[in-house]
């Protein structure tokens, strides 16, 4: 039934009944993946439950605007709905719903990645199922249970609860598919994560059987996905070739575009592996436009990942070498992005946490309390370092570079006095990683800033820009001096020891070199830098450029 028929018989009914219909037609439309749409007619709904005062319609539909924003991966707004519906349940002494309201928390904050709160509103949510005997709850909240430890990487806690919760919904003789699935499935990955694939394959099949004897799609194409990722690990592209079509013909059908992203990615894959270049070339590409409509990041730096792979296969080194550019820039700003977020959340969580503290420690004047505010304060101290500097290297992280360069310009400005960058980038670091290892790699770049701080002037400043990548800032330096301080830094790198595995002069840089002037933004100087990098690695690396707008 279409959405516009829908609405003409809608506009027909009483208030209250406008309100169910349109609350109805939002559950239509997920069911059919249009999360967005599904999202617009819940939020009519609720505007008229709160208009005639229905409490138990708001609680409901709260609930449901929450999962949609979770879907969206908008986790505040999932956030502000989900406590709106809670505070409202209380009031309602609706305990069995409070339940089900505080293990969805506990799911939004898990999205956030933030364990210690996701594990906090599952575990009260177990407490109030098991205090007042909502049995039939538990399966739901052990489950959530099970995928945080997951996440956490606490894998034998994980199966344990998992194991508990099919238990307990066996003994229950609940029958609920959908939820069994999601159990069976998520002991599936945690076989998975830790590389026993014959379990995890095991369990994913089990699952698959319970999906195909429900004629439940969407699960029909989610595990697909899954054990296709066993074959592809196990090197059987047949088998991940042929679970991933069945995938990709539900997800075409019921117009998932995430679902149809994440199929195209790992069919790209198992086609290159199987030296299908135009086929793999087709996937990765509808996978990328797919994940950019989506602004699925994680997905984009896979793409061009597995691109910079296909056109290496191909021989096409050229194109493998920029997408390989674009995999390292996109990879890294998301971690900058994600760690971003990360100290955001635990500032703002230490700041609570701190106060709660300072009052507790003046209530009572204890000695344990005043050791865990010390603990905070050396917590809040670790944070500080891990927001300015690079974990790996020690130097200055990009964001950190940035508040320089912004202050070396504002001088700039005043005094006019001469300012330059270098953009330096290793050569040929990949085949280092892929013939020696990450360690080793890890080993290079680590040594590398030592090379670069003990080289460089105490007024100099210097970050890991990404990747293999350093931006060096140069104050009172104009293009020409910037130029011999590169010519020296190459020097002092190419004569260096690295590793004992290395023979001397295998690890080499390329520079490219750019002065500040008036009315040029920092993106385009730090640009000019990057290109005059790029014109470097085209005529034979190892070597100095200077940008070409000087």
């Amino acid at each position: 039934m279409s959405a516009p028929s829908n609405i003409i018989q809608i506009n027909n009914k009483n208030l209250l009944e406008r309100g169910d219909a349109l609350y109805a037609l939002s559950t239509e439309l997920l069911e059919s993946c249009n999360v967005k749409e599904a999202l617009n007619y819940a939020k009519k709904s609720i505007e008229i439950y709160e208009i005639e005062e229905a409490s138990s319609q708001i609680i409901k539909t709260s609930i449901h605007i929450s999962k949609l924003h979770i879907l969206n991966g908008d986790f505040h707004e999932a956030d502000i709905f989900c406590k709106k519906a809670l505070f409202l349940a209380q009031e309602n002494n609706d305990k069995f719903t409070c339940i089900l309201i505080l293990n969805q928390l506990g799911t939004i904050k898990r999205k956030e990645l933030n364990y210690s709160k996701a594990l906090f509103y599952i575990l009260e949510a177990k407490k109030q199922a098991e205090t007042n005997f909502f049995k039939k709850l538990l399966p739901f909240v052990y489950n959530n249970l099970g995928k945080t430890y997951r996440k956490l990487e606490k894998y034998d806690e994980s199966i344990n609860v998992l194991s508990q919760s099919i238990t307990i919904y066996n003994d229950s003789k609940e029958n609920d598919p959908e939820l069994k699935i999601s159990i069976l499935s998520n002991i599936g990955s945690c076989y998975f994560e830790t590389k026993d694939f014959l379990n995890a394959l095991s369990y994913y099949e089990s699952a698959l059987s319970i999906a195909l004897d429900s004629n439940i799609e969407s699960a029909i194409a989610s595990v697909y996905t899954k054990i296709a990722r066993v074959y592809i690990n196990e090197q059987q592209y047949d088998e991940s070739i042929t679970c991933l079509e069945r995938s990709l013909y539900i997800y075409t059908t019921k117009n998932n575009s995430k679902g149809l992203a994440i199929t195209y990615l790992d069919l790209g894959y198992s086609y290159l592996k199987k030296s299908l270049f135009n086929k793999s070339k087709e996937s990765l590409s509808l996978a990328l436009d797919l994940s950019f409509s989506l602004s699925l990041k994680d997905y984009i730096v896979v793409c061009y990942e597995y691109f910079a792979e296909l056109y290496e296969s191909m021989g096409e080194y050229h194109l493998a070498l920029e997408h390989y550019k674009s995999y390292s820039e996109i990879k890294n700003n998301l971690i900058t992005e994600k760690n971003d977020n990360y100290l955001s959340r635990l500032y703002a969580q230490y700041q609570i946490d701190n106060m709660e503290k300072e009052k507790e420690i003046y209530r009572l004047k204890n000695i344990e309390l005043v050791k865990a505010h010390n603990d905070l304060k050396l917590a809040y101290d670790k944070m500080e370092f891990m927001a300015t500097k690079d974990p790996l290297t020690g130097l200055l992280n990009r964001r950190a570079m940035m508040t320089r360069i912004d202050l070396e310009k504002n001088r700039f400005n005043r005094k006019k006095s001469p300012l330059s960058i270098i953009l330096s980038d290793i050569d040929h670091f990949k085949k280092v990683n892929d013939t020696y290892g990450h360690d080793v790699g890890d080993e290079i770049l680590i040594e590398l800033s030592k090379v670069f701080t003990t080289t460089l002037r105490s007024t100099d400043a210097i970050c890991r820009w990404g990747g293999e990548e350093f931006l060096i800032l140069l104050p009172e330096t104009n293009i020409q001096a910037a130029f011999e301080v590169g010519e020296k830094l190459r020097s002092a790198i190419q004569n260096h020891n690295f590793n004992d595995a290395l023979p001397k002069g295998s690890i080499t840089t390329t520079m490219g070199i750019a002065q500040f002037e008036n009315n040029l933004s920092i993106k385009k100087w730090i640009k000019y830098a990057d290109e005059a990098l790029y014109c470097g690695k085209e005529s034979g690396r190892n070597c100095v450029q200077i940008s070409k707008n000087y």
